[in-house]
């Protein structure tokens, strides 16, 4: 019988291994969804494993502290003895920082000076050089070798800030008396990390004190102090903060530390007896992980321990000191203040005596000048007199000038007129003369040139015949008329032209005696004019004689008044001398009156001077009083030290690590789901169709006597092996290659020293065990319907489906226009339900894979456009020192290109709440400035529908990432951190929308309140608008960064362009990536699948004549239509689970809004049917081998 059994048993194994090889493509289908699987499933979680476990063991070797205590009045050795009590404590190390500035550029750079841990805590990593041992050696981080240009070997200075050499209470001024008085502030103008704690904390150490066990205070407590002149001797890496300087940053997302850089320093050349911070390891903690939630619980134990124990008394402890020294200060000042005073009250009584004395002098003087002002003014009246009297007297002399001038005026006047009379008299007979000369040289004339042509006429008329005149004669008788004004030609003829002479000659005598009548006339005209001119000359000689006679008795006149002008003179002259010696006199009396009014102004003076001192000592006293009293007050109400307790969690670099890989391994989590799905779900229709195929064997087996678990081996050991052999590959991509890709990534943020890639056995395992369970459940269930049946239901064909009347076929139009090839198509696929709810949820889950990456992609590339475009309205924000906001303002508004400003304060603080905190930028907005900051920052309520915020003087407003991120909503109270480290309870108004950065808006009445601060705001930054391009913008923020009142210059245009998240950017290409390959691999097996179900059905059709063309259409086009419904079911379903895994992502600085581009989408369905295709083009092959004959012949 044994022989029997072996060989039926060997026959067995020979068919289920024939069973095997014929499934081969069933079995690489399960392969390569497991080997997905598990790559996705261990891949990601490796490569942040990796990634921790380096940045642990990193930090043990550093010696990362697990505690640090941190005090606003500093720690001292009093501290360190008390925390030695605190059980689990390890290793304590006292830490002494300084803030400084070094130049960069040109341009002052904040520097944190660090004290290289003696005890072997928080030591930096060298990178190249050697550590510095000695004062004047420092070491530099990478990012300072790459800013300034310096290398090592070389000398830089740095410049301390300044800081104060004694501890305490200041009580030397009065301006700063409040409750908070003791509390050294830090200036917080730029925005920070959560390591801006220990910077605030390191001013306000080197503004405190502490005391001793008693209560006393310590002498000579003074402030870290480090050397200024320091010589490069290593590149270092900062334990606390692994930012690549040479890569992308994502803690660039996050508000900045408030030092740009961090030095290191040997523990020799640094004075100081108190301390910054005090750094602790807690015991068993460097065995844990330092991620994980047992190192967590060790430290937190701790630092419950310390808060309970210590920390009171230490903070009481150091009360009581700065209590007893500013009391001791107080005392000293009240004893100098009132001393000082008594003798100005001394000094002030005898100067009063001393001008009591000179005010009786000046009296007396004053007396005995007035009587002589009174003689002297009886003088002047006097003189007054005589010189109205010489006045009248010369007023009567100048009148009678005045008339004697007016008289001989007249008189010279008179006399000019006779003068003129006369030589008109003159000129007259010099005329007549002439004239009468002139008219008897005329009447001569006359007479003669009468009597010639008288002559002439009678010679003429004498003449009997004018024949008969001789020569001689005749000539006689020319000559005659020529010298009567006749002429005549002597060359004519006598005789010739006689009448015409006797008329001429007649003529002549008639004009001639026309002109003696004439000039007879004109004689006695003359003669007329002559006995006139007489009787005037005798008129002008009597005036003439007149004037002689007055002239003379006016100048007999003039002599007396000049005698009497003189005798006046000499009076006047006299007079003056007199006044001259009385002017003396009074000048000498006036003299001494002014000097006794200038004595008596002096005595006014010093009176008043007196009354002021008085006054201004009484003023003194009693604000002395005040002051004493107010400070008084002050040291009464100085509250205990303030201890901060923190964990690695409050380290900016560590946190930001954490939340940065946390957040990928978040998705390492979610996706594997969506691959172990469909696993399951390709496994189970592949095994299904594997058993339905040999459901006849299965008969056989079981008629033979195999039991169900014999014959249900061979298709579980099927599936586990192809799963095994898959996961195994999966593991080496999982362990390997995807934790490469993503160190690789990973190191161009953040730099870790000593990253190895590392197998985990247990999580390696879980994962291939899960998918082998998944399979085998899968593969079991497929088993169990066909094995519940006899052997003989087995053995006989599985009948067919039967048809029914699907939906389709109701709707009558459309059915009819259907071709028979196509109503068979849509029967197919409503009668095979199974077949069609595999491949639609098959293709679905792929597609929603390919989408869910795209929408996480999508999302981190819409954050930077949706921030710094949507958000914030503003173009620039420009941060100073508050020693320089005012410059810094007048610089921006100066600039013809700014368009708008506003003024607001910006801090680095914290946000806590009972689930953790988060570090934020506060921005203090002034009151009234709600509306002016809408027009920088488009504040929206998230919590109700988007609507418009507008900040009120008294609201809080929450930024989304934060709130997110800490689970605040609207009307939650919460605690906020300032810039000075001080503490408020506030209530949150609104949540606003915010995808980058953890903003709070808070109005300066709400800061005031929240932090009881009265003292002025200083706006150290400014918001503002610039008119130009992107690249002008960016180009002006540069130049505002070189500028020395500058401390920073952020554009939104270069925020925006220089966003990136090349982490998440990589996973999602990661994703998309497994995600195309699994719907490859998918597609692949459903369309095999429908092949091989559908084998008597292709060979049906081409007995019935279908070409091998025909065929591919007709069961492609079966794959084509349930692809495409299954992309259409895949694409929201992508865009919800898009959502869900960015709602898991957790960023305290950055809250994804799921935004799915529609070319995303289009891209998924694309993909999705390229694969289908190329699924097609391989299974047609498949179709075309189908042998009709055989085929239809295996079915009986």
């Amino acid at each position: 019988m044994k022989q029997p059994v072996k060989r039926v048993a060997l026959a067995y194994v020979k068919d289920t291994t024939r069973s095997w090889l014929r499934g081969w493509k069933r079995f690489l289908s399960i392969a390569v969804i497991s080997l997905l699987g598990v790559s996705v499933l261990t891949g990601i979680y490796a490569g942040c494993r990796d990634m921790f476990l380096a940045a642990d063991r990193f930090y043990d070797g550093q010696g990362l502290h697990d505690i640090q205590i941190l005090s606003t009045y500093g720690l001292t050795d009093d501290d360190i003895v008390a925390l030695r009590r605190i059980d689990g404590v390890d290793t304590i190390q006292p830490e002494r920082t300084q803030s400084a500035t070094t130049d960069v550029a040109g341009t002052d750079k904040s520097v944190t000076m660090t004290e290289i841990g003696v005890e072997g805590l928080d030591l930096p990593y060298l990178q190249e050089g050697r550590m510095p041992t000695k004062a004047g050696e420092v070491a530099v981080t990478e990012k300072y070798l790459i800013d300034s240009g310096h290398s090592i070997g070389d000398t830089i200075t740095i410049t301390p800030a300044d800081t104060a050499t004694s501890f305490g209470v200041d009580l030397s001024e009065s301006g700063d008396s409040n409750g908070n008085a003791t509390q050294a502030g830090t200036e917080t103008n730029e925005s920070g990390d959560s390591d801006e704690r220990q910077e605030t904390a390191t001013a306000d150490a080197n503004e405190s004190g502490d005391s001793d066990a008693n209560g006393e205070p310590v002498d000579d407590e003074t402030s870290p102090q480090f050397p200024t002149e320091l010589i490069i001797t290593a590149q270092v890496l900062d334990p606390k903060d692994l930012t690549n300087p040479t890569g992308y940053v994502t803690s660039a997302l996050r508000s900045p530390t408030t030092a740009d850089y961090v030095f290191f320093a040997p523990s020799s050349g640094v004075t100081g007896n108190v301390y910054t911070a005090i750094s602790l390891t807690v015991e068993g903690a460097a065995e844990q992980d330092t991620f994980g939630d047992d190192y967590d619980r060790i430290v937190d134990e701790v630092i419950d321990r310390i808060e309970h124990t210590v920390q009171d008394d230490r903070q009481q402890a150091r009360r009581q000191s700065i209590v007893n020294e500013a009391q001791r200060q107080l005392d000293d000042a009240k004893a100098d203040a009132y001393a000082q005073l008594d003798d100005g009250q001394r000094q002030i009584d005898d100067q009063r005596a001393t001008l009591d004395e000179n005010r009786q002098t000046l009296a007396d003087t004053r007396s005995q000048l007035e009587s002589a002002q009174i003689e002297i003014a009886a003088g002047e009246t006097q003189i007054a007199t005589a010189r109205s009297q010489i006045a009248a007297g010369r007023l009567q002399i100048t009148q009678g000038r005045q008339q004697i001038n007016e008289a001989r005026t007249q008189l010279n006047a008179g006399k000019q007129q006779l003068a003129d009379g006369r030589a008109q008299i003159d000129a007259a007979q010099q005329q007549l003369d002439s004239g009468r000369a002139q008219a008897e040289s005329g009447m001569a004339q006359v007479e003669q040139m009468l009597t010639l042509a008288r002559q002439a006429q009678t010679l003429v008329n004498g003449i009997p015949d004018p024949g008969q005149i001789d020569e001689e004669t005749w000539n006689q008788i020319v000559e005659v008329l020529a010298a009567a004004g006749i002429p005549v030609d002597p060359t004519v003829q006598p005789g010739d032209g006689l009448a015409s002479i006797k008329t001429q000659l007649t003529d002549a005598i008639t004009q001639l005696e026309d002109r003696r009548q004439q000039a007879q006339d004109a004689l006695d005209q003359i003669d007329a004019g002559q006995a006139e001119l007489d009787a005037q000359n005798a008129v002008v000689t009597q005036k003439e004689q007149e004037a002689a006679a007055g002239e003379a008795e006016l100048n007999a006149q003039a002599s007396t008044l000049e005698a009497n002008a003189t005798a006046l003179e000499q009076q006047a002259t006299q007079l003056e001398t007199q006044a001259a010696t009385l002017a003396t006199n009074k000048q000498q009396v006036e003299d001494g009156l002014k000097q006794v009014e200038d004595g008596e102004a002096q005595l006014a003076d010093g009176e008043q001077q007196l009354n002021d001192a008085q006054a201004e000592l009484d003023e003194q006293r009693a604000a002395a009083d005040e002051e004493f009293a107010k400070q008084q007050q002050t040291i009464d109400d100085i509250a205990a030290a303030r201890w901060y307790v923190q964990n690695r969690s409050s380290i900016g670099g560590y946190s930001s690590l954490d939340s940065d890989v946390s957040s990928i391994e978040t998705l390492g989590y979610a996706f594997p789901v969506v691959f172990l799905l469909v696993a399951v779900l390709m496994s189970l229709t592949t095994m299904t169709r594997m058993v339905e195929e040999e459901r006849g064997l299965i008969g056989t087996y079981t008629g033979l006597g195999y039991g169900n678990l014999t014959i249900a081996s061979r298709y579980l050991l099927f599936a586990v092996l192809a799963c095994l052999i898959g996961g195994a590959l999966g593991l080496l991509v999982g362990f390997l290659g995807i934790p490469s890709l993503l160190l690789v990534v990973l190191a161009n943020m953040y730099v870790i020293p000593g990253i190895t890639l590392e197998y985990d056995w247990l999580y390696g395992s879980l994962g291939i065990a899960l998918f082998v369970v998944a399979v085998l459940v899968a593969t079991a269930v497929a088993c169990a319907g066909e094995l519940r049946q006899t052997p003989a239901q087995l053995m006989r064909p599985k009948a067919p489906k039967a048809g029914a009347r699907v939906l389709l076929e109701r709707i009558r139009p459309l059915w009819r226009r259907l071709s028979f090839l196509n109503k068979v198509t849509v029967r197919n696929i409503f009668r095979f339900k199974s077949r069609l709810i595999m491949t639609v949820g098959g293709v679905a889950g792929c597609t929603a894979l390919i989408v869910c990456g795209f929408a996480i992609n999508d999302s981190v590339d819409t954050l930077g456009p949706k921030q710094y475009e949507d958000l914030y309205r503003y173009d620039l924000l420009v941060a100073a020192n508050d020693d320089n906001a005012d410059a810094m303002a007048d610089l921006l508004t100066g600039d013809a290109d700014v368009t708008d400003t506003m003024r607001v304060r910006l801090e680095s603080g914290e946000i806590a709440t009972d689930e953790g905190s988060a570090t934020i930028q506060l921005m203090v907005i002034p009151d009234g400035g709600g509306d002016d900051l809408a027009g920088m920052v488009d504040l929206q309520d998230v919590e109700h529908g988007r609507r418009k915020l507008t900040l009120e003087d008294d609201a809080v407003i929450v930024s989304k990432s934060a709130a997110n991120a800490l689970g605040v909503k609207s009307g939650d109270t919460v605690s906020l951190t300032d810039g000075n480290m001080r503490h408020g309870e506030v209530t949150v108004t609104a949540v606003n929308r915010s995808v980058i950065g953890s903003d709070v808006y808070i109005g300066e009445s709400a800061y005031r309140q929240a932090f009881d601060d009265d003292a002025p705001m200083t706006w150290n930054a400014v918001y503002a608008h610039y008119e130009g391009s992107g690249d002008e913008q960016v180009e002006y923020a540069e130049e505002l960064q070189d500028d020395p009142v500058v401390l920073t210059a952020i554009s939104c245009e270069d925020m925006r362009r220089s966003f990136r998240f090349e982490l998440m950017a990589a996973v999602v290409a990661l994703i998309i990536g497994l995600a195309g390959g699994l719907a490859l691999v998918v597609l692949f097996t459903l369309a095999n699948t429908n092949v091989s179900e559908r084998v008597r059905e292709m060979a049906t059709l081409k007995v019935l004549g279908f070409t091998d063309r025909e065929v591919h259409t007709y069961v492609n086009k079966e794959m084509m239509i349930l692809t495409g419904v299954g992309i259409v079911a895949g694409l929201p379903l992508g865009r919800f689970i898009g959502g869900l895994l960015t709602a898991a992502l957790n960023m305290p600085s950055i809250y994804f809004e799921v935004e799915v581009h529609w070319w995303s989408y289009l891209i998924a369905a694309v993909i999705t049917l390229v694969f289908a295709l190329l699924v097609q083009l391989i299974t047609n092959p498949v179709l075309d081998r189908i042998d009709p004959v055989s085929s239809l012949k295996s079915v009986e």
